[in-house]
């Protein structure tokens, strides 16, 4: 199965996955790129939710930080509150130029 035709995330490392058990869901957010395969502009944060249930993914945000979320962020830590219906993350490292 190729993820990203599915609709899922392109192939990364990194990145961070966490399970929403009570929703069925599976978070993915981050990924580090390689400084020689970096453009000089900032790179965007893309976030993930992939669907047990339906066996789908869903691309929630094209730039996170653009909305207020951090920027390309790789070596980071991910849980879900799922009393609070919220995912705390923290930790990790940003890409260079994504957090001008």
């Amino acid at each position: 199965m190729n993820v990203e035709k599915e609709g899922g995330p392109s192939p990364r490392s990194c990145h961070k996955a966490v399970l929403h058990s009570s929703a069925g869901h599976i978070y993915v957010l981050g990924r580090y790129i390689d400084p020689e395969r970096r453009e000089t502009t900032a790179v965007p944060c893309d976030f993930y939710r992939y669907s047990l249930e339906a066996g789908q993914w869903t691309r929630l945000s094209v730039d996170v930080r653009a909305e207020g979320g951090p920027g390309c962020i790789y070596d980071h830590q991910m849980i879900v509150d799922e009393k609070e219906e919220c995912i705390w993350v923290f930790g990790g490292r940003l890409l260079c130029g994504t957090n001008e």
